[in-house]
């Protein structure tokens, strides 16, 4: 935020009220994260709780997590195959989706689509749940889950996955121990392999050139959020203007009401499609030269939409609360270490894009929450067994 007041930001320098907006979402957020923590440090001591994992012993779990990656992994390779990515050039590749802006793909567009909406947001879901588990469990699913999103990447030439999996590993070392430990050793290296291939990707966008790819695509892909959601609040036919009363942060789940609603033809559109629809559209925004660009709306845009300030009041105080409750009960269960990881890292890059509004948000938190459900069960069943056993041997 403060970046963006300085040289290093290439786009018309925000004004004071939209800093003040976003300090705004920044103390409601530590207001949030103190109101919890407080109860938590002030609470009676509890017995330690053994750490609640996947019970990847059993079939069903092994069939639900090793069957999605490998599903996904299925999908995105066909993908690949179908779009030309492996009878092509890298460069032709990517100057038929970047600079010619192909749309379709595969020639299938119910596979693109579900591209984005199903082997994305479920490869990433799993990484969540692999990376809240105890890791020696389950490495093999976290790196074909990794792989997934590396050809998620190629197959539709976005970076946007690289950030957020860098982002997850940089807070999960912060949460893995002591820094001595070897997984924290793994995690820092993949982050930093992550951040290399992602600066690889910003240089291949300018010819080669490293210093204007850094400085235009990272530098200014982290502050252009700032600007352009100035420019939107300072036009007052902006659609940031006109309330949404929630629907905008609600994103897939009113997506998916709009699709079904398309079958008793009530023409309904969801906020969040309405938001994607209208930001499309390229403004100026340079500071010194005519610079068009368009942008996601970041979570400012989506909070302040939903209910003006007292939405980024409100969503503010709400986020910092979840990622503190997350935090403080992430060692006791694989699911709350996910969520906090989750919540954490889709803090970060909502300076950048609206998370609430992409099809992974509300598709991870009800994965997570299906995945721990499917679990319990598995272990409530085990333990039944066990009992069972017991009874039977004491019967002879």
């Amino acid at each position: 935020m403060i970046l963006s007041t300085t040289d290093l930001n290439e786009f018309v320098a925000p004004s004071l009220i939209t800093l003040a907006q976003f300090s705004l979402l920044i103390a409601s957020f530590l207001i949030g994260h103190h109101s919890i923590a407080q109860q938590f440090r002030f609470s009676t001591a509890a017995s330690p709780v053994a750490f609640r994992t996947l019970n990847l012993n059993s079939r069903t779990m092994r069939v639900t997590i090793y069957g999605s990656s490998l599903g996904c992994l299925l999908l995105l390779s066909g993908s690949l195959f179908l779009s030309g990515a492996f009878s092509t050039t890298f460069l032709e590749y990517f100057g038929r989706l970047r600079v010619d802006e192909v749309k379709a793909l595969t020639g299938i567009h119910f596979l693109d689509v579900l591209t984005k909406v199903l082997a994305f947001p479920l490869s990433y879901t799993i990484v969540l749940a692999t990376l809240g588990n105890e890791m020696r469990h389950c490495k093999l699913v976290l790196w074909v889950c990794i792989v997934n999103l590396l050809l998620f990447c190629y197959l539709w030439q976005v970076n946007y996955p690289l950030i957020y999996l860098s982002w997850l590993f940089i807070f999960t070392s912060l949460i893995s121990g002591k820094h001595g430990s070897g997984f924290y050793k793994k995690s820092t290296f993949s982050t930093i392999l992550l951040i290399c291939l992602l600066l690889g990707s910003a240089a291949n966008r300018y010819g080669g050139d490293v210093t204007g790819g850094i400085q235009r695509y990272i530098v200014g892909y982290h502050l252009i959020g700032f600007s352009f959601y100035d420019s939107q609040y300072h036009n007052t036919h902006s659609l940031v203007h006109s309330l949404s009363y929630g629907r905008s942060s609600l994103g897939f789940l009113d997506q998916m009401f709009e699709a079904m609603s398309k079958f008793s033809h009530m023409g309904y559109k969801a906020a969040s499609s309405e938001n994607s629809t209208y930001l499309n559209d390229a403004i100026d925004i340079g500071r010194d030269e005519n610079r068009e660009v368009n942008a996601f709306g970041t979570i400012l845009f989506t909070l302040y939409r939903d209910f003006s300030f007292p939405g980024i009041a409100i969503g503010g105080f709400l986020y910092g609360a979840m990622i503190t409750y997350f935090l403080y009960r992430s060692a006791q269960s694989w699911k709350y270490r996910a969520m906090f990881l989750f919540m954490a890292s889709t803090w970060m890059v909502g300076m950048m894009v609206s998370p609430p509004e992409q099809a992974y948000f509300w598709f991870a938190v009800i994965g997570l929450n299906l995945i721990d459900v499917v679990n319990r069960g598995v272990k409530l069943s085990s333990s039944s067994q066990r009992v069972s056993s017991r009874e039977m041997r004491s019967a002879y």
